[in-house]
């Protein structure tokens, strides 16, 4: 029976030695997470902004990060939208300020962010 409960807590030593790495692997993962800020200008409506998503969406490797939604206290408005760039490359970001300029009265600008920046 002692050597039962001895094997008992090792493993219950090892399931938590696991779920600890998860942890941290996920931890991580959130930490080395980069997007682009992408902010509209004042009064942008959520059509216009889904407008300008989908143009600049062909882009590999720059996701949107969730939905084009209203951001702000005014209904319909959208205030500014975030592409997920975590696995982007220079050029590909490049080529999304490319596109995105094409909009010049509708984007007023965009800021590569990660988690230091919060």
């Amino acid at each position: 029976m002692h050597n039962l409960a001895r094997l008992a807590a090792l493993g219950t030593v090892a399931l938590a030695l696991v779920v600890g790495i998860s942890g941290c692997a996920k931890f991580d993962k959130a930490l080395g997470q980069q997007w682009i800020q992408v902010t509209f200008a004042p009064n942008t409506s959520i059509a216009t902004a889904r407008h300008v998503v989908s143009v600049c969406s062909h882009i590999p490797n720059l996701p949107l990060m969730g939905q084009v939604r209203q951001d702000t206290g005014q209904p319909g408005v959208v205030d500014q939208v975030n592409f997920n760039s975590t696995n982007a490359t220079a050029g590909e970001m490049a080529q999304l300020e490319q596109c995105l300029s094409k909009f010049p009265n509708i984007v007023q600008g965009f800021t590569q962010m990660d988690q230091g920046n919060n």
